[in-house]
């Protein structure tokens, strides 16, 4: 009480004498802010209302961030249809290769029309050749044939290999460029399902599938039987054809039990079934149009990303939003056209893909950048010959290069947030073959384009052509400037590279940063 009433006499004298100023209490008014250290709120946060430019550019975002999500979506569906087709090629050239036989120690007196005799009993034969000597107008001993079907030149391995014919010992066996037929056929097998389906041949004409499948059915519950028909006349089949067991027993107790065995005055062939009777089937038939195309990448964008609030737009708010840090980009963003939809082996004529149609864009961005390891210098080039002009190459669908089939040291990217340098791209098309592609390629471009500029980067790019479902071969250059470019078209254009004239021409660089080598 005694210090109460001294503070209470301090502060009267202190105010008398003018020393100490005394004001009213203000009461709070507007928003308070938690400081440091202050306890949460109990009501839960509330966003501020964002004003019209700042709802505009929110909508600009997402349209932005979907156009790109699409664009993801079309290239992931680009790749994975060009690796089917890549691998339906390669597939179709095993098969190729698996029809072939060689047949050696051939009497001298033997023709062609007795070795398709001899043979034809296995398969339909595409071709025979034998090699001619031409001093002595005889072939040399040996031949090679070709069926239409891998099932019947494995029989005539299984079956004519050192049999008897015309006086000699016959020697059939597979080419000498596959060597490994028996891992290939397990994977067509295993990977088409194929284990309860055998292969017949040497039906007689008048025998029905009721008749083959009646036949059969003693080794098991047929699930089907398909005699080849005959192309020139339907009602008639080709004398073979394909049967499949419900279990893969049936299917080795049929092979076993009814191989040369008479039917009809004939003795049927019977061996498993190698490749399906419908053939591999190619991408191309599977292919979607270009609006289903873009539909499709359109869905699927939607469901992998976020889910976000649709915001109704202020009309009366007048607040600018910020500049972000970093401004995008417009003259580096690429419209959906860049990316292709294939429908064939990879493309169905050298522009097989259609061209998907552009999603219009407001709000564009930069792309990553791909970079390449430095490749190494050796070799040399053949002279050119102005005379003549080198043809000129159609394109082909993008094919990455992290996918492409490259030759040399493996490509490796990295994404960066920087844009590109400006540098110059050059394109040599029609320089080699897929079988010219080796090691020191990449080597030997570099130390030849290293005459005309900086050279930093060389990439070798193979794609597959489905009008002759080959591989064809194109060396990108990238150069430090534009103008070495033009110094390496006007060199080499038209020059000559390991018997083939080259094509040499400028690349856009902005589909080169998009890793859309198929321009």
């Amino acid at each position: 009480p005694d210090q109460f009433i001294m503070s209470s006499v301090t502060t009267a004298a202190m105010s008398a004498l003018g020393i100490l100023n005394i004001n009213p209490i203000i009461e709070p008014n507007g928003p308070i802010f938690n400081g440091p250290g202050a306890e949460k709120p109990k009501h839960p946060f509330i966003l501020r209302t964002l004003e019209f430019q700042q709802r505009a550019a929110i909508e600009r975002a997402k349209k932005y961030a979907m156009e790109q999500s699409i664009r993801a979506v079309l290239l992931r569906q680009t790749q994975a249809q060009q690796s089917q087709q890549l691998n339906n090629i390669k597939k179709n050239q095993t098969v190729a290769l698996l029809n072939r036989v060689y047949v050696g120690s051939i009497a001298y007196d033997v023709k062609e029309d007795s070795l398709k005799q001899s043979f034809s009993p296995f398969g339909p034969l595409k071709t025979v050749s034998m090699s001619w000597d031409p001093a002595t107008q005889k072939h040399k001993g040996f031949a090679f044939l070709e069926f239409e079907y891998p099932e019947a030149a494995q029989l005539a391995i299984d079956q004519m290999n050192n049999a008897s014919f015309g006086g000699r010992q016959l020697k059939v066996g597979r080419p000498s460029n596959l060597t490994n037929a028996d891992t290939v056929i397990a994977e067509l097998v295993a990977e088409y399902k194929l284990e309860n389906r055998i292969y017949v041949s040497g039906i007689h004409v008048d025998l029905t599938e009721d008749d083959i499948s009646l036949v059969f059915e003693a080794f098991g519950k047929i699930v089907f039987c398909r005699l080849v028909v005959d192309p020139e006349s339907t009602e008639r089949h080709r004398g073979f054809g394909y049967i499949e067991y419900q279990n893969s027993q049936s299917a080795a107790d049929a092979v076993a039990s009814m191989n040369q065995f008479n039917l009809g005055g004939q003795l049927l062939r019977v061996c498993k079934a190698i490749s399906p009777p419908e053939g591999i089937s190619s991408a191309a038939a599977t292919a979607l149009p270009p609006a289903a195309a873009v539909a499709a990448a359109s869905v699927t964008a939607q469901l992998l990303s976020m889910e976000t609030e649709q915001l109704p737009i202020n009309t009366n708010g007048n607040t600018p939003l910020g500049q972000p840090s970093v401004q995008p980009q417009t003259e580096n963003a690429g419209a959906l056209g860049a990316f292709r939809v294939v429908n064939s082996p990879p493309s169905s004529n050298r522009s097989s893909g259609f061209d998907v149609p552009p999603v219009p864009s407001t709000f564009n961005g930069q792309h990553p950048r791909a970079y390449v390891a430095s490749p190494q210098p050796l070799g040399s080039w053949d002279q050119p010959d102005s005379s003549e002009a080198g043809p000129v190459l159609p394109s082909s669908i993008p094919l990455p290069p992290e996918n492409s089939i490259g030759i040399g040291r493996k490509s490796s990217f990295a994404v960066t947030s920087t844009p590109p340098p400006v540098s110059g791209i050059l394109v040599l098309r029609n320089m080699v073959g897929p079988e010219d592609c080796d090691d020191e390629l990449e080597g030997e471009v570099t130390a030849e384009c290293s005459r005309y500029g900086s050279v930093q980067r060389v990439i070798v790019h193979q794609e597959p052509d489905p009008s002759t479902n080959t591989l064809v071969v194109k060396v990108f250059v990238q150069f430090d400037s534009v103008q070495s470019v033009q110094n390496a078209v006007q060199a080499l254009n038209g020059r000559f590279f390991a018997g083939r004239q080259i094509v040499a021409e400028h690349y856009d660089l902005h589909a080169f940063t998009l890793n859309d080598l198929s321009r």
